[in-house]
C-alpha cells in the first residue's frame, strides 16, 4: 500500500475509526507494524484518541518510534530470544541485566514489551513451549509475567497445548489437555492486584538482588507505593544452594503462587532451589 497517497491514508484511518464507532472495540493489534511508515502511526493516534483511549499493540519489536507516536506495547521478540537462549544454556541469568541496560532504555518508560513463551508465529514455525523450554515452561512464563513488561497467554497454553498449530488452515486446539488454569489465574491475579507488577511508570522498576550464583539465579525486587514483590528464579537445569546478599528485601511475605503461605526473608537468606524452581513473594 502506498502511504504517500493521502486518500489511502484517510481510508485506513476511517477503517480504524469504523470499528470503534460501530462496535466500541478497545484497541488494535497491528500486524507487521514495521512495514508501515512511522508518520502514518503518528497521524492515526490522535484521530483515534478523539473517539476513546484505545489500546494499541505493535506486532514489531525493535522500533522505539512506535511507542513514542502511537502504541502502548510491542512484541518482546528480543526478550523472547534471550529467554530461549537461557533455557538452552546458550546464555545465563546475567544476560537479563544486559537486556535491561542496553535494550530497554531505547523505549519510553510508558511503552513496554509483551513477553511470551508462545505466540502464533512462534508456535507454528519454531516449536511448542515444551520444544522451546523443556521442563522450564512455567518458570519462564512466570518470568514473563513478573519482569518489566506484560505477559501473554497464547491460545491453548491454559490446557498445556503440545502441538504446533497449522498457520494457514483450520487446526483446532484440544481443550482436554492438562489444565494450567490455577497457574495462570495466580499469575494474572498477582499482575492485577499488586501495583509493583503494573506496567510502565505505574509499576515498580526491576531491582536485581545480588546472589552467590549470579549465572544461574536471577533474583529481583519491584516496589510501588506500599507494594513489594520479590522474585527468585533458578534459570538452570541444576539444583543450587544460593544466598541472597544484602538486606533491602528482608521481611515477611506471602507466596504469590500458593495463596496464604508465609515466607520470611532475612539478611543473607539461604535457599536451596531445585532445577528451574522459582519463588514469587509478595508484601
Amino acid at each position: 500500500l502506498d502511504y504517500t497517497n493521502k486518500g489511502l491514508r484517510k481510508a485506513m484511518i476511517d477503517a480504524h475509526k469504523y470499528w470503534i464507532e460501530k462496535f466500541d472495540i478497545d484497541g488494535y493489534r497491528e500486524d507487521v507494524a514495521g512495514f508501515v511508515r512511522d508518520d502514518f502511526w503518528a497521524e492515526l493516534r490522535p484521530e483515534l484518541d478523539k473517539l476513546k483511549p484505545v489500546f494499541m499493540l505493535s506486532e514489531w519489536g525493535d522500533n522505539p518510534e512506535h511507542l513514542k507516536t502511537c502504541f502502548q506495547m510491542n512484541y518482546g521478540w528480543t526478550f523472547h530470544a534471550l529467554i530461549k537462549d537461557i533455557a538452552a544454556g546458550k546464555k545465563n541469568a546475567n544476560d537479563l541485566d544486559l537486556y535491561l541496560k542496553e535494550f530497554k532504555p531505547k523505549f519510553p518508560k510508558d511503552g513496554y514489551q509483551m513477553h511470551f513463551t508462545q505466540n502464533h508465529d512462534e508456535n507454528s514455525w519454531n516449536g511448542t513451549e515444551k520444544q522451546s523450554f523443556g521442563e522450564a515452561g512455567n518458570t519462564f512464563t512466570a518470568l514473563c509475567f513478573t519482569f518489566d513488561g506484560m505477559g501473554e497467554i497464547y491460545n491453548g497454553q491454559e490446557v498445556s497445548l503440545n502441538k504446533r498449530l497449522s498457520f494457514f488452515h483450520k487446526d483446532e486446539i484440544d481443550w482436554t489437555g492438562t489444565s494450567r488454569r490455577d497457574f495462570f489465574k495466580a499469575l494474572t491475579t498477582l499482575k492485577h492486584e499488586n501495583k509493583a507488577l503494573w506496567n510502565g511508570t505505574a509499576g515498580g522498576e526491576v531491582q536485581r538482588i545480588a546472589t552467590s550464583d549470579s549465572k544461574s539465579v536471577y533474583a529481583f525486587m519491584r516496589e510501588k507505593e506500599n507494594n513489594r514483590v520479590v522474585c527468585i528464579y533458578n534459570l538452570s537445569p541444576t539444583a543450587t544452594d544460593v544466598s541472597l546478599q544484602g538486606s533491602a528485601f528482608i521481611g515477611t511475605y506471602k507466596n504469590g503462587m500458593k495463596m496464604g503461605a508465609k515466607t520470611d526473608l532475612t539478611i543473607n537468606q539461604q535457599l536451596r532451589l531445585a532445577p528451574w524452581e522459582y519463588l514469587i513473594l509478595t508484601k
